[in-house]
């Protein structure tokens, strides 16, 4: 599957990439995912380290005590843990570019292999071995390391630390009778805090393999029987696990291993409020089979495909198919390959000018004679960057490094781009409602649909959103109810009270299946009926009244000049311009027919939320009835409490007399 012409360039790289020396005999390159820094260490330490990160830049020397394994930094950059032998690392202070002593840190369990270490906190370190974790606390006054807690684990083989869940996930094998067979042990910490969670996967095999591929989720084609998939086959390794924040909750994604004959998956486990444990909830169809890397973007899972070049972006709340307790999740749009990238690279090209030179046989007496010399002159060049190169590393969420290259980008989502990829304008409404910084986007979007005269489509959006603005506020009142202290709860005090248990099915308690609950978490982008109404309503208005105000008033203005001037002899002229009259008028009132209908449909879904209406919404709805002449509907709006019945409605009756609004009311 290749990319197509039309395929919009959604994802990007950063455009200012962390440049480093790459790797080579000489330097070793190791990235930090707690610092998301780069150090480059040449010659053991003794011809330099250099520690890169966006915002920070450090260069120092080392002692040569051999080769280096693994080296990180603190989060604050005080201490340093160095890795040099298989069982044992160097805590080191720095500050100031300078390394001083330090002590050395052996693994307590006898002849247990250092598999790697990670920096959960300032002052928490945490071991992992081949026998389980130890957690440590290191001093800030000197460089102390005191063990808090120690967690056995036989058997590990690898683990995958994220920074951003403060969650670590440990890989143990069963024996060498069932290699096949891996269980993945969760690890929660905070500042000075650990907590090993249930198990995730009891067995690869079980869980995984036959049991899941061909009963719950047995949607590819071709499928084998269940004694034709090998252990070989099922076996899990460390880069099909990466550990990343998808709406919130802790995620686990694994990556279904390659079988022929079908189509790769990407599961989802996720860390359920309140509970202690990893489950299954969403499978994402990845339709294609080889090499993948997986990279997380405002929680989108972005599946990078290496032999097609393309990537593939998945939204978890946007799964509908439930098979049992999995929620099965299809791309959101089309596949497409990261935009086209140029490396600047500077070059230096000689050029041959003609100048003035002193000339030497004189003594220097100051003659000078015409010659050429050799300046060099400073060029870019730009080098087209070799995109889902086999040399790339994908760390989490969204870090993307070329070793050969020595780049570290950033991968980037442009949302406007992402969205005009959409089809399905509800479907784009929903995606939109949980990315950062999409409110002005999602708001256009809507308008656009409003436009179009989309009335079937703008319906439900109304739905999905109001929905979400629902939910926000119940998050926000309980909250509140659980001693939220500030000016919050005087907020919450006045629209808590105006809620009403809402009817919409989007906002019924249902079965809490896992599938459903990270889909009816809070929304990201909150649109309140303030910005429904500067955004869409209001604009909508303005349009309907200058479709044919302009035109009606010129038409109206020439009817009555030729009226005056010969006394009306021109029949002719007059009838065509009472039909352009009488055309725009029909125009005017027909949008803002339409107008109404809006406003009614999204006062509908305001009330099936259980979200109070505003009294600029029926204001807006009388105001455009009055000026239509419309008093049947307005009449029948108020008889069925559509409208309600107020008095400060009575008196906005806009700029019509006091007599036909309170005659509408039946007063």
């Amino acid at each position: 599957m290749a990319a197509s012409d039309h395929d919009q360039p959604y994802l990007q790289l950063s455009d200012n990439p962390i440049r480093f020396e790459p790797v080579s005999r000489v330097t070793n390159v190791f990235f930090d995912g707690t610092t998301k820094e780069v150090v480059s260490v040449r010659g053991g330490g003794t011809l330099g380290v250099v520690v890169q990160g966006l915002h920070t830049k450090e260069t120092f020397c080392m002692e040569d005590r051999g080769s280096i394994t693994s080296l990180k930094f603190a989060p604050d950059h005080s201490r340093l843990a160095v890795q040099r032998t298989p069982n044992s690392l160097e805590l080191l202070p720095f500050s100031s570019g300078e390394v001083g002593p330090g002590v050395v840190v052996e693994c307590k369990a006898k002849n247990a292999t250092l598999l790697g270490f990670v920096w959960a906190d300032n002052d928490d370190l945490v071991l992992v071995t081949s026998h389980g974790i130890e957690f440590y606390h290191v001093s800030k006054e000197r460089v102390f390391v005191r063990l808090a807690r120690n967690y056995s684990v036989p058997g590990c083989c690898w683990f995958v630390w994220s920074a951003e869940c403060r969650t670590l996930v440990l890989a143990s094998s069963s024996g060498l009778s069932a290699p096949g067979r891996v269980t993945l042990f969760p690890f929660q910490f905070a500042a000075n805090y650990s907590n090993k969670m249930q198990k995730c996967v009891g067995e690869w095999y079980s869980s995984f393999g036959m049991d899941l591929q061909l009963s719950v989720l047995g949607t590819s084609r071709g499928a084998r029987s269940p004694s034709a998939v090998s252990d070989e086959q099922l076996e899990l390794s460390e880069r099909d696990v990466c550990v990343a924040y998808v709406y919130r909750p802790a995620i686990l994604v694994l990556r279904h291993p390659h079988e022929p004959n079908h189509s790769a998956q990407l599961l989802v486990f996720s860390n359920l409020k309140d509970s202690s444990s990893f489950k299954l909830t969403h499978a994402c169809q990845l339709e294609m089979t080889g090499r993948f890397a997986v990279n997380v973007i405002d929680s989108l899972i972005i599946v990078h495909h290496q032999a097609s070049k393309v990537s593939l972006v998945f939204d978890i709340a946007l799964g509908v198919e439930v098979r049992g307790e999995v929620c099965l999740v299809y791309p959101a749009t089309q596949p497409a390959s990261i935009r086209p990238y140029c490396i600047e690279e500077p070059t230096v090209a000689p050029t041959t000018s003609t100048a003035s030179l002193p000339a030497g046989g004189d003594g220097g007496r100051g003659s000078k004679y015409s010659g050429t010399a050799a300046v060099r002159s400073a060029a870019v060049t730009q080098i087209p960057c070799q995109l889902y190169a086999p040399t790339w590393v994908v760390f989490q969420p969204s870090v993307i490094i070329d070793a050969r290259l020595g780049c570290l980008w950033n991968l980037q989502l442009d949302l406007p781009a992402f969205a005009a990829t959409f089809s399905d304008r509800l479907q784009l409404v929903s995606c939109l409602l949980h990315r950062r910084h999409a409110k002005a986007l999602l708001l256009q979007t809507i308008r656009n649909v409003a436009e179009q005269r989309a009335l079937h489509t703008l319906g439900p959006c109304f739905d999905v959103i109001n929905a979400g603005y629902r939910r926000h506020l119940d998050a926000l009142c309980a909250q509140a109810q659980c001693g939220a202290a500030g000016p919050m709860g005087v907020v919450l005090g006045g629209v808590g009270s105006n809620l009403t248990p809402p009817t919409s099915s989007l906002l019924q308690p249902g079965s809490p299946t896992a599938a459903n609950v990270l889909a009816s978490s809070p929304s990201t982008v909150v649109v309140e009926t303030v910005d429904m109404y500067q955004s869409v309503l209001s604009p909508l208005m303005e349009q309907a009244q200058g479709l044919g105000s302009s035109s009606t008033v010129d038409a109206v203005s020439q009817l009555q000049a030729i009226s005056l001037s010969d006394g009306g002899a021109s029949d002719d002229l007059d009838a065509n311009k009472e039909s352009e009259v009488q055309k725009a008028l029909e125009t005017m009132d027909e949008s803002i027919n339409y107008l109404v209908s809006v406003t009614l449909d999204y006062v509908r879904s305001l009330t099936a939320a259980g979200l109070p209406v505003p009294d600029f919404l029926h204001q807006l709805i009388v105001n455009a009835l009055l000026n239509t002449g419309n008093f049947f509907q307005l009449h029948q709006l108020l008889q069925f409490h559509i409208v309600p019945d107020t008095k400060p409605l009575k008196l906005h009756g806009g700029p019509y007399s006091a007599s036909t609004v309170f005659s509408v009311w039946g007063q």
